[in-house]
């Protein structure tokens, strides 16, 4: 038991270390629509903190509800969905995710930080 737990903080150091990939990747910019949203699910809106923050955020809740894909909104709205993955560009592409527009930054889950962020059986080290 012992050596399987030396083996895994082994991985877990030299993935960190040197493997560690981002755990959410920017995709675009994508048009919204409040008649027909792109993601139908509002997760919440964190104002006062900055963008960069507030998509933090929303990748941590995001991956608590089991999906994959999020968007933020105005710097602070964070949406996804069970399905954001297949409907997040049903509007088209935009060049403009400035403050005041309808539209989505979007970014895709990582698919090994998303196994990690849920996986408490490592041991630490």
């Amino acid at each position: 038991m012992a050596a399987m737990y030396f083996l895994e903080s082994i991985y877990l150091s030299i993935y960190y270390l040197f493997i560690k990939p981002d755990p959410y990747i920017s995709v675009g910019c994508y048009v919204d629509s409040t008649v027909d949203r792109a993601m139908p699910s509002f997760i919440s809106n964190y104002n006062g903190v900055t963008n960069s923050e507030a998509v933090r955020l929303c990748y941590v809740d995001t991956v608590l509800r089991g999906w994959n894909v999020f968007g933020v909104q105005n710097g602070s709205s964070c949406w996804s969905g069970s399905k954001a993955g297949q409907t997040y560009n049903k509007h088209g592409r935009t060049s403009s995710c400035s403050a005041g527009t309808l539209a989505n930054s979007v970014y895709v889950i990582n698919g090994i930080s998303k196994f990690l962020a849920q996986d408490n059986d490592f041991p630490a080290f």
